[in-house]
């Protein structure tokens, strides 16, 4: 499994835990133009601004604060609606491991 899929499979748990259901978001995760930014980011909060009646800010925020609970993430930070990932290092030694 891609280290994008692990991250959507993230992402919708986190949905889940607050409540989100019936996902079918064709939301994308990609790398952020800076280093600073973190290694992935996604659109996702855009995406559920109509459903959940709220900005992308504020759903943004909602969605960081559960993945934070995350092991899966070293942070998870909240820019302008979008989410910017920063991977566990565990997470990246059990991806190397599995593919040395």
């Amino acid at each position: 499994m891609e280290i994008i899929d692990l991250i959507k499979n993230q992402i919708n748990i986190a949905l889940l835990n607050i409540g989100v259901t019936n996902i079918e978001l064709n939301f994308t995760i990609e790398t952020p133009p800076k280093d600073d930014l973190g290694d992935f980011s996604s659109n996702v909060a855009f995406l559920l601004t109509k459903r959940l009646r709220k900005s992308p800010q504020e759903i943004a925020q909602i969605l960081r604060d559960e993945l934070d609970k995350s092991s899966f993430f070293e942070k998870v930070d909240n820019v302008n609606g979008f989410l910017n990932f920063f991977v566990s290092p565990q997470i990246y030694q059990r991806i190397c491991s599995k593919i040395l």
